[in-house]
């Protein structure tokens, strides 16, 4: 049985909340925001194992935090590069031919379910039942775009979009670990810089499909998203049986 590996980039800087301290490490609720992700992993049945990319400063802090948490799932925190694309190839590195599965998930979304995460595990690997789809699809969380998108150039809108066709893509993005390597291997080469994983697959030549998301796994980045985070967690606790 081929594992289900999640990566989690967390050595990103957060200049955008305005904090000293790395965003990952704010209270969210009275848990820190990696803290929730990480839980979610640990909790979700179908995720073998979690590797963490941070900042090599914090290393020490990530591993405090899942003793903390008496996480079991943790298999290595490494060292993330400069760029989240550098940071996914250093955790690449620590993974091989038996897992099978990358699940790669922003540690900044702290909101995702453990629920989630198994029925996104099960999309996936039906989508690439060599049975029926032959494999190498891969497969991205998704919501519709609520607002209207512009194109536009110098201050002038140039074309405005037509908003059925747009996605606000999120994560979980999963991938056969193959696919993964060869489309990290090809942008390397090619010098190509994405702006998340599935880009690079894309740019590689390869299939990707949309997993419908949902409009509260919102990435923590500015301090608003910190009290629409509050909110969240507000609303879930009231959503709770008495």
């Amino acid at each position: 049985m081929q594992k289900v590996v999640a990566i989690i980039p967390a050595a990103g800087s957060g200049k955008r909340m305005g904090e000293q301290v790395n965003k990952q490490f704010l209270e969210v609720g009275g848990e820190t925001v990696l803290g929730r992700t990480l839980k979610a992993f640990e909790e979700a049945e179908l995720i073998n194992e979690i590797i963490v990319a941070a900042r090599e400063d914090e290393i020490e802090q990530v591993n405090a935090l899942a003793d903390k948490l008496g996480l079991q799932k943790i298999r290595c925190v490494v060292s993330g590069g400069r760029e989240r694309q550098d940071s996914i190839v250093e955790a690449l590195k620590h993974t091989d031919e038996a897992d099978g599965w990358i699940l790669v998930h922003d540690g900044a979304r702290p909101f995702v379910l453990s629920r989630e995460l198994d029925q996104f595990v099960l999309r996936l690997k039906e989508l690439n039942d060599p049975e029926t789809n032959g494999g190498y699809i891969s497969l991205i969380t998704a919501v519709p775009s609520k607002d209207t998108i512009k194109r536009v150039s110098d201050g002038r809108v140039r074309e405005t979009l037509d908003r059925t066709q747009l996605y606000n893509v999120q994560t979980p993005q999963g991938f056969r670990r193959d696919v993964l390597i060869r489309a990290y291997e090809h942008a390397a080469v090619s010098g190509y810089m994405g702006t998340d994983d599935a880009s690079l697959v894309e740019h590689y030549g390869g299939i990707v499909e949309v997993h419908q998301g949902t409009y509260e796994n919102i990435k923590i980045t500015t301090p608003d998203d910190i009290y629409l985070g509050e909110a969240i967690i507000k609303k879930r606790g009231a959503m709770k049986c008495v």
